[in-house]
């Protein structure tokens, strides 16, 4: 899994990658080069994620996982800022984890009564169930970090691209 938040150094000004990335996000669909859109978060900063999406999942209310982009000055000279990339759970993926614990509960529910009222022999197969629950969170854990990954990799590119310098903290 990747990391949650990572921090880079850029030369450049707070505002000049904030107006990069709201200008990559104000572009239409088919004129989009990066695939981002977004909007202003609660918290501060800039929630991206992408337009269009690998996986799509019912219910669907939102991306699976966000990035919450936020921008700091870090010299009084306005010349270099400090950029914070943290991944933010959207209500999708928290649906699908709530879903997977109540699924697994049920299933330990159900052995555990089995074992109990059952004919005496306990099936060490009925243990097994749980697993559909932990393969199907592997899954949706994997989809948030795939897309996790690419929109921070998208971010920088977007910078590389502009010919902003800027160094991993």
């Amino acid at each position: 899994m990747s990391t949650k938040s990572e921090s880079y150094l850029v030369e450049e000004n707070m505002n000049t990658v904030y107006d990069l990335i709201r200008a990559e996000m104000d572009k239409t669909l088919f004129k989009k080069k990066y695939n981002l859109s977004g909007d202003i978060a609660e918290n501060g900063g800039i929630d991206l994620s992408p337009k269009l999406v690998f996986a799509y999942f019912q219910p669907n209310l939102g991306p699976v996982a966000k990035i919450n982009l936020s921008a700091t000055n870090i010299c009084t000279d306005g010349k270099r800022c400090r950029l914070d990339l943290k991944r933010i759970n959207g209500l999708t993926y928290k649906i699908h984890v709530g879903f997977v614990i109540g699924l697994c509960s049920l299933i330990i529910i159900i052995a555990g009564f089995y074992a109990i009222m059952g004919s005496g022999e306990f099936d060490l197969k009925i243990l097994a169930l749980p697993l559909f629950g932990l393969f199907y969170f592997l899954m949706i854990e994997g989809v948030a970090d795939i897309t996790t990954s690419n929109t921070k990799q998208r971010v920088l590119k977007i910078l590389t691209d502009k010919k902003v310098k800027y160094k991993k903290q």
